[in-house]
C-alpha cells in the first residue's frame, strides 16, 4: 500500500481513488442488476404474459378490423378515383367559365364607365319595405300571445 504525504498531490490522489472506488461499484451494481433480471426474466415472462394478452386484445381487434377497412386493396385506390373524376373539369367546361367571367368582367366594366358602382347596401326600396295593416296585426297578435306566454311562465 502507499502511503499517501500531506500535499496538494495527496488531496488530488484521494480524489482519483474514490472515483476508482464509485466507478467498481457502479459495475458491479450493474452486473448484479444485468444477472439478476437474466434470472428471473423468463419467470417474470411466464407470469405476466396472461395478463397482457388479456390486455391487448381489443388493441388487436380493432387493428385487424381497421385493417380490414382500410386495408382493402384497390378499394381506396377506386374510391379515390371516383372523387378525383368528379372534381376534374374538362376542358370545354373550364374554357365556356372563363368565357363567362370574361363576360361578367366587361359589363362590370361598361357599367363602372357609365357610373355605377357596387355597393354592399341594400337598396332603398328593400330598407323601407311598408306593412299593411293585416300583417301588421298578425304581428301584433303574435306578440301578444308571445308576451302572455311569458307572463304566464315567470
Amino acid at each position: 500500500m502507499k502511503i499517501i504525504s500531506d500535499s496538494w498531490d495527496s488531496v488530488s490522489e484521494a480524489g482519483k481513488y474514490t472515483c476508482a472506488t464509485m466507478e467498481y461499484a457502479g459495475l458491479l451494481s450493474l452486473n448484479l442488476v444485468k444477472r439478476g433480471g437474466r434470472a428471473t426474466l423468463s419467470q417474470l415472462t411466464r407470469a405476466t404474459q396472461p395478463v397482457v394478452v388479456t390486455l391487448a386484445r381489443p388493441f388487436v381487434f380493432m387493428k385487424d378490423k381497421a385493417k380490414r377497412v382500410v386495408g382493402r386493396k384497390g378499394r381506396h385506390e377506386e374510391r379515390l378515383e371516383q372523387v378525383e373524376e368528379r372534381l376534374n373539369i374538362d376542358e370545354d367546361r373550364w374554357e365556356s367559365l372563363e368565357e363567362r367571367l370574361a363576360r361578367v368582367e366587361e359589363r362590370m366594366s361598361s357599367l363602372e364607365k357609365r357610373g355605377f358602382a357596387p355597393t354592399k347596401q341594400l337598396p332603398v326600396a328593400l330598407k323601407e319595405a311598408k306593412l299593411d295593416d293585416r300583417r301588421r296585426g298578425v304581428l301584433r297578435a303574435i306578440m301578444e300571445s308571445n308576451k302572455l306566454l311569458w307572463e304566464q311562465a315567470g
